[in-house]
């Protein structure tokens, strides 16, 4: 007998200790976008949300939950803020400020901006949140904005780790803005996620066909080939244009392209100028550009003489394509 009433009053402890963890508030994501036929903006950002996955929002501030009252009979709320200071690869403190837009109309014609860019998007590189404004600043550095124009227009953008701002898509742009726009906006994305720690491996291979003597030196110190006395000016350099065929064969970047070649680079320091080689990390970030901004038959065809180059290139590729799933035959045509 003692047996059966301890069984029941175990059974009764734990129908108790089962229903006092059953919770009484239900904390939905603000990031899950929800039909809503009555309003056409928020219609249009759960067509959205569904067909891409990605959550828009008009302001920062994405959620607000009712939490009780104070001791003065005021509500007190609960508020969520899309946190921006989240990278790639690091925690920043910027403070950030927005001027929002809230027409409808506005809104409206944001939204079908948004489904264009969308349209020409990189599955792999889409944002889980965007947030539109009419403008913003912030306290970081400039180069972390990107800006894309086109006419009296200006699409300023800063991507963080989980959410893009965008700014004046509720105004007006041609159709073949959005492709142009989503390779701009891919170049950093792309830049920072070759250096997570699972590319290691690959990056390095790439990193080591060029001799790390060779980085971040004179050219004219460098002993693989001689460096012309004539036409050999960062004026010439800066106007090759590896898309016209007439600068295939013209001599004087024939010359560029056998010196920068011969070591397995692409283009000069960014930082101490000209006549001088990459550092590592520019390296990289030519190999990108590249890829990014013509195809591999033109790229073969500016540089099919020079094997260290073509090596890189195809580690870079490799990695980009097949580590990164970045579609480049489809991106760069």
């Amino acid at each position: 007998m003692k047996k059966i009433l301890y069984f029941f009053f175990i059974l009764f402890l734990f129908s108790c200790k089962e229903e006092t963890i059953e919770p009484n508030i239900n904390f939905e994501s603000p990031f899950v976008i929800k039909a809503d036929p009555n309003n056409p903006v928020n219609q249009k950002r759960f067509e959205l949300y569904k067909e891409y996955g990605v959550s828009v929002f008009f302001s920062d501030t994405v959620n607000m939950v009712y939490v009780n009252k104070n001791v003065y009979g005021d509500s007190v709320f609960k508020y969520e803020f899309l946190d921006l200071n989240w990278k790639f690869n690091s925690v920043s403190d910027f403070k950030y400020d927005f001027k929002y837009f809230s027409s409808q109309e506005d809104r409206l014609h944001a939204l079908a901006n948004v489904e264009k860019y969308l349209q020409s998007s990189i599955p792999a590189l889409r944002p889980l949140s965007m947030l539109l404004v009419d403008d913003f600043s912030f306290n970081g550095t400039a180069t972390d904005i990107i800006s894309y124009r086109e006419g009296n227009n200006t699409v300023k953008s800063l991507n963080s780790y989980r959410t893009l701002v965008m700014s004046n898509l509720h105004k007006s742009y041609s159709e073949d803005y959005w492709p142009n726009l989503v390779v701009n906006l891919a170049k950093p994305q792309i830049k920072a996620a070759v250096t997570r720690e699972s590319l290691k491996a690959k990056l390095l291979s790439f990193q080591t066909i060029s001799q790390s003597t060779h980085y971040t030196q004179y050219w004219a110190t460098l002993d693989l080939v001689d460096v012309p006395t004539t036409n050999f000016t960062s004026t010439i350099w800066n106007q090759f244009n590896p898309t016209n065929p007439s600068h295939w064969t013209d001599p004087r970047y024939v010359a560029f392209r056998q010196v920068f070649g011969a070591y397995g680079f692409i283009g000069v320091s960014n930082t101490i100028g000209f006549w001088y080689s990459p550092t590592l990390e520019a390296d990289q970030n030519h190999y990108i550009d590249a890829l990014l901004n013509y195809n591999q038959t033109v790229f073969e065809r500016n540089w099919e003489a020079s094997p260290l180059v073509m090596e890189k290139y195809a580690v870079m590729r490799d990695i980009i394509v097949n580590e990164l799933n970045i579609p480049l035959d489809q991106l760069v045509k």
